[in-house]
């Protein structure tokens, strides 16, 4: 009975042994990539991604997805990846080991707009309504608000209605310190805009009902804009929008 016992203790300790030394593989457990973020490239239209290598494991290069699909790889230890997008979405980078595993994907980033519909309305500047809004403004994540049109308002104004119904700066005011916005009539419809103009930006135009704007905003943000109503007798607009997130970047749709 004894010698059973220690025979079943025997194989049951090799068993062990060989189990353990199969589950050990030797191959190297890669983190993902940290902290990805995009910004724009100096012709505005390409984008440099970055990021910063994972915590655990050596990195021996990295994936690059868009939109779920491998599109592009860098070879470790570059941490960097300019690129030529005609589409928006969004990334994430992975890292292979050594032993070429991926590891996870990293938190991703995305180049998509800020898209609002149903803005304001705004009044133009002569209207007698003290509780009528005439100017509207962005932040830089894209969100928006009307305002009234007075010089106390200028930090957060980046254009507004004039007495001439036009879509003006408030460059064009006699503020101490205003927004300065260019804009420029787009010549065609909102969903066909894809990629913003790079010049001939002015500082006013004329309001076209059904109209698609480029506007240029502090910061150097680029936003699309439709003229959606326009009350020639109540002198307002109503309009949408897509904002770009990506400060000097100027797609604003897909090719």
């Amino acid at each position: 009975m004894k010698k059973f016992l220690t025979l079943l203790l025997v194989l049951a300790l090799a068993s062990f042994l060989f189990l353990g030394c199969e589950e050990d593989t030797g191959e190297e457990v890669i983190g993902a990539p940290t902290g990805l973020t995009i910004t724009a490239g100096g012709n505005e239209t390409s984008l440099v991604l970055t990021w910063t290598a994972p915590s655990t494991g050596t990195a021996e290069k990295y994936l690059i997805y868009f939109e779920g699909d491998l599109i592009d790889s860098v070879d470790a230890p570059t941490t960097t990846k300019t690129l030529t997008p005609n589409a928006l979405g969004e990334y994430k980078v992975s890292a292979v080991s050594e032993d070429g595993e991926e590891g996870n994907k990293s938190g991703g980033s995305s180049t998509e707009l800020v898209e609002q519909i149903s803005q304001g309305p705004i009044y133009w500047i002569s209207d007698p309504s003290p509780t009528h809004p005439s100017a509207y403004g962005w932040t830089t994540d894209g969100s928006g608000a009307t305002y009234s049109a007075q010089e106390a308002n200028q930090g957060s104004v980046d254009f507004y209605l004039d007495a001439d119904f036009d879509i003006a700066s408030p460059s064009r005011t006699t503020w101490s310190n205003p927004h300065t916005t260019g804009m420029k009539l787009a010549g065609t419809s909102y969903a066909d805009v894809t990629l913003a103009d790079a010049s001939g930006y002015v500082d006013y135009e004329e309001v076209v009902n059904g109209g698609t704007y480029f506007f240029w905003v502090h910061d150097s943000y680029y936003v699309k804009l439709q003229i959606t109503a326009y009350d020639a007798v109540n002198h307002s607009i109503t309009f949408k929008y897509g904002f770009q997130r990506i400060a000097n970047f100027r797609r604003l749709g897909d090719d």
